[in-house]
């Protein structure tokens, strides 16, 4: 039986001329989407945009594998997610993988996390716009993740994903390190922990903030209105 090698890295000059035929291939091209209306929005990345991850995570793909899923994906991310073209350009240029992911699996993900979370697709989607690893993210894992913050916080579900559509990296963020950053911080300001979760309610990204960082901020604070 033949045993392969490991397999051969490109060398610098090959991963170069892959990576400027990729840019050249994102320059050139032109996505054309027909609205709901009728109307038409044409979708073209400038030089600016295209940055090394994008390039790197393309890289993978022959040029005639990209011009054939790319137009027709972003085309159906655009009208299963009901967002705007320029929205899902952002998106796909911050998350390269959404380039060439399944938009079946992208909406599937993106419905079944609204449904376990008990909110609405589009509310999901807007949340996703912002921390855009949440369109290919498993809907368990992030219901996982809210359901474990909520009980080690002692709150109920529902309030917690109302903190996190307001601050979406929360529905990815580990519950143990939330939990973690919420005693540490009520500890270093001298208030409970019920106290504490209160507050962040009202302004969530005291959730993933660190302890340091916030009683730094307090002592900071508080010396000023002693000097005044």
């Amino acid at each position: 039986m033949r045993v392969r090698g490991p397999r051969r890295q490109p060398s610098p000059e090959s991963k170069k001329n892959k990576e400027q035929a990729i840019k050249d291939m994102l320059l050139n091209l032109k996505i054309e989407i027909v609205m709901p209306d009728g109307s038409k929005e044409e979708i073209r990345f400038s030089e600016d945009e295209i940055s090394e991850r994008v390039l790197e995570e393309l890289s993978g793909y022959t040029i005639d594998t990209l011009l054939s899923i790319i137009p027709a994906r972003f085309q159906e991310n655009v009208r299963n997610l009901d967002i705007a073209p320029e929205k899902w350009k952002r998106a796909v240029l911050a998350q390269p993988s959404l380039f060439y992911q399944s938009p079946e699996t992208i909406n599937k993900n993106i419905e079944g996390a609204a449904q376990l979370l008990g909110i609405s697709k589009r509310e999901y989607v807007r949340a996703a716009l912002e921390q855009p690893q949440l369109f290919y993210q498993s809907p368990e894992t992030i219901n996982k993740n809210i359901e474990g913050a909520a009980q080690l916080l002692g709150i109920g579900k529902e309030e917690y994903v109302k903190a996190a559509l307001k601050r979406p990296s929360l529905f990815s963020r580990s519950p143990e390190t939330i939990n973690k950053n919420i005693e540490e911080a009520a500890q270093l300001l001298g208030i409970s922990k019920r106290e504490y979760v209160k507050a962040a309610l009202e302004k969530p990204q005291l959730f993933y903030q660190s302890p340091e960082t916030i009683n730094k901020n307090i002592e900071e604070a508080a010396q000023f209105v002693r000097c005044k």
